[in-house]
């Protein structure tokens, strides 16, 4: 059937727009934050932490606020332009790094405690939970094609 769109294509079209607006919006704030982070590291040779050597801490509690402020919007923004597909994938990719993150954390603090291995690395943690989330958050949308 050619011609006009139904009710169902014009809402699909809104959402579609609606969503890339959004992440378009997230990453005009992310960029520029990312390049004054990449910009400040090579400044100092590579030391990531400098920043937080030298900022004074109201700058570090205002950039704090904008970023947690930036991310609760953008997320609820997010959710209201996906549809229950998207919903569903994205539930699964948040269960799979909560999982990943409460079990890896405990098991790395026991064997911690018990000097078989180091304290545990938060980023790495963190990354391999943001790692596990995306991969089965991808392999729901590779299934689904």
């Amino acid at each position: 059937m050619t011609g006009t769109k139904m009710d169902g294509e014009n809402l699909h079209e809104q959402h579609r727009k609606r969503f890339w607006r959004n992440l378009m919006i997230a990453g005009a704030g992310g960029i520029p934050i990312g390049f004054a982070a990449g910009f400040g590291a090579g400044y100092t040779q590579g030391d990531f932490d400098a920043f937080w050597n030298w900022a004074p801490d109201w700058l570090v509690i205002v950039l704090l606020g904008l970023t947690l402020a930036g991310l609760i919007y953008g997320s609820w923004r997010f959710y209201r332009s996906i549809d229950e597909v998207e919903l569903l994938d994205n539930l699964w990719g948040s269960s799979a790094a909560y999982s990943a993150y409460a079990l890896l954390f405990p098991s790395w603090w026991v064997l911690g405690k018990a000097g078989i291995v180091g304290e545990p690395h938060d980023i790495v943690i963190f990354v391999v939970a943001l790692a596990a989330g995306s991969a089965v958050y991808l392999g729901r949308k590779w299934r689904a094609r």
